[in-house]
């Protein structure tokens, strides 16, 4: 047989045996092209907080004066922990910040109480994917800054990381606030099982919309669209390795037996209006931890300590004072 035209030289699917698939092929992979070059260009890019922010002077420039304070580093099996250490008291303070936080996040509360107590504040380092490697760390800046009894504060994935605590060095906390978290599940889990498979498979871009799709659907509503955890928020936008490895941290499960630390003294802080902890997780916080001390905000969010410092800063000074005895 004589080959007299194009339609049976290329090998590929059947649309594409003649000039006009080769056409639309190409088509389709410019518009692929360019699809994900505008998807790159256009993708939320973190921003500077004190050009974003521009309602209350004082507020910008607190945190002005809390980064012109130096931080410290701890090596922790070659992994670098910088931490925040604050006050001349004697009680110290850990707090731990949650999934899409660091330790500046608490800037507000460090500022607060160093004037009363010791402040510790750490950045959870993006290689640490494991509950144990945060206790290496925690344990091991613990024992650099020579603190044997502490406050533990932590949101979020850090009030997750702080029962984890209570249960390998029960004997060194004095008390635990455990805000906007929730006990061991396995509800996070299960729903979102096929997001946190996608989000393995996705590239990085694509978490980032992600991530600004739920900080503007649920977290800055919920905040009363608060400038302050818009701008802080968007000024710390993290990589996909960090977001994988933390999400990893808040959905590892821990033998948990509450009635041995029924005597560690806890307060619990939530939101009435939480997007992120809903209403069945808070409910089995408080049912896990009867004796706990609740503090609720009203239409504060996920963020209080960002958007309602003072209400925030007040609930913290009573815990400190009246349920812990830590002054």
């Amino acid at each position: 047989m004589i080959i007299t035209n194009f339609d049976i030289i290329l090998i590929g699917p059947s649309w594409c045996y003649n000039a006009k698939g080769v056409e639309i092929a190409l088509y389709l992979v410019v518009l692929v092209l360019v699809a994900g070059f505008l998807l790159y260009w256009l993708q939320p890019r973190p921003v500077d907080f004190f050009r974003c922010y521009k309602d209350d002077p004082s507020i910008a420039t607190s945190l002005r004066i809390f980064y012109a304070k130096p931080i410290r580093i701890v090596q922790v099996g070659g992994i670098a922990w910088p931490y925040y250490v604050g006050g001349l008291g004697g009680r110290a303070v850990l707090f731990i910040h949650g999934m899409g936080g660091s330790y500046d996040i608490w800037w507000q509360q460090l500022q607060y109480l160093e004037r009363t107590h010791r402040v510790i504040a750490f950045t959870l380092p993006v290689e640490v994917s494991t509950l144990a490697e945060v206790e290496r760390g925690v344990q091991a800046l613990l024992d650099r800054e020579r603190v044997d009894q502490l406050v533990v504060v932590g949101t979020s994935m850090g009030g997750y990381i702080a029962q984890y605590l209570m249960t390998r060095m029960p004997q060194r906390l004095r008390g635990v606030v455990l805000g906007h978290t929730f006990p061991p599940n396995a509800y996070v889990r299960k729903r979102h099982q096929l997001l946190a498979v996608l989000l393995r498979l996705l590239p990085a871009v694509v978490i980032r919309y992600y991530g600004w799709y739920v900080y503007r659907t649920k977290v800055f509503p919920a905040a009363g669209h608060s400038a302050i955890v818009r701008c802080f928020l968007l000024s710390k936008l993290f990589s996909k390795r960090s977001f994988l490895h933390r999400y990893r941290i808040l959905i590892e499960s821990f033998a948990l037996d509450p009635e041995r630390y029924r005597s560690i003294p806890k307060c619990i802080f939530e939101s009435d209006n939480d997007p992120l902890v809903p209403a069945e997780l808070r409910d089995a916080l408080k049912a896990t931890y009867p004796e706990a001390t609740v503090y609720t905000f009203h239409s504060a969010g996920h963020f209080p300590y960002l958007n309602a410092a003072d209400a925030y800063n007040t609930a913290l000074r009573k815990c400190l004072e009246g349920v812990f005895d830590w002054v």
